[in-house]
């Protein structure tokens, strides 16, 4: 479970903390996965990538599924 995780991703960045490239909703991914955390793409809300050092809050949605059974 991810949800209430802390992850931390280190990137190169500039003195003034302006990261050179970015960091997106796959590199969070990756990072969890790294710490033994199951997250998926698609439960992120990460409404852009991340440009600048820094701790931020992520939404995270877990999706459920549902069995049924035939009738």
């Amino acid at each position: 479970k991810i949800s209430g995780q802390t992850i931390t991703i280190k990137a190169l960045a500039a003195e003034e903390g302006k990261l050179y490239g970015s960091v997106g909703a796959g590199d969070l991914v990756r990072a969890a996965e790294a710490q033994g955390l199951d997250a998926r793409k698609s439960e992120l809300e990460l409404p852009n990538t991340i440009h600048k050092a820094g701790s931020y809050a992520i939404g995270v949605t877990q999706h459920t599924t549902r069995a049924t059974t035939p009738q």
